[in-house]
């Protein structure tokens, strides 16, 4: 009978054991080390998404200030209005006149475009981009002396930020505007 128990094999009490903190240890460093890529995963597609909604927003906007025929008094620093001759009549019409704003929203902001159009007929105005961030500069418009034309330049840079991320930082996308139809 001894001989027997001699001759087979087995592994002892220690041995289990060891193996088996071995085990944990591997597979809370393969844990971590997953759990931290995800979250990494997580930021950069969080951060690439608000940067394309900020290029996403100021694309457009640049498309229609570029085109500008005048900027209003009214414009401030989260404030642009603007006057876009679409149908080249040279003639104000409501719904040529784009303003685009940053208006507070809970504890960030959003981009509103809308028009004097939208604003006759009720239509509220359309956002552009969320999680605008509250700190945005917004709009600055600067007129620029030139010795031949009355050129206006419009600097517009925008901060956005990712959604759901209070801690996350900001992504800020900015450009000079030159108006290439001032009156």
């Amino acid at each position: 009978m001894r001989r027997r128990l001699q001759d087979e094999g087995g592994f002892t009490l220690v041995e289990l054991m060891v193996t088996m903190l071995l085990v944990g240890i591997i597979g809370s460093a393969t844990l971590a080390v997953t759990t931290s890529a995800l979250r990494s995963q997580r930021f950069a597609i969080g951060q690439r998404v608000a940067m394309d909604d900020s290029r996403t927003a100021v694309d457009r906007m640049l498309k229609e200030v570029r085109g500008a025929r005048r900027v209003y008094d009214d414009s401030t620093g989260t404030r642009l209005h603007v006057w876009v001759d679409a149908d080249v009549d040279n003639v104000q019409d409501p719904s040529e006149q784009v303003v685009y704003e940053i208006v507070p929203s809970g504890g960030s902001a959003r981009l509103q475009r809308s028009t004097a159009a939208d604003a006759a007929g009720g239509i509220p105005p359309r956002t552009v981009v969320f999680n605008v961030g509250p700190t945005s500069p917004g709009f600055a418009y600067t007129p620029v002396p030139s010795p031949t034309t009355s050129t206006r330049l419009v600097a517009i840079e925008l901060r956005t930020a990712q959604t759901g991320a209070a801690d996350a930082p900001t992504v800020s996308v900015s450009t000079n505007v030159r108006l290439r139809n001032v009156e």
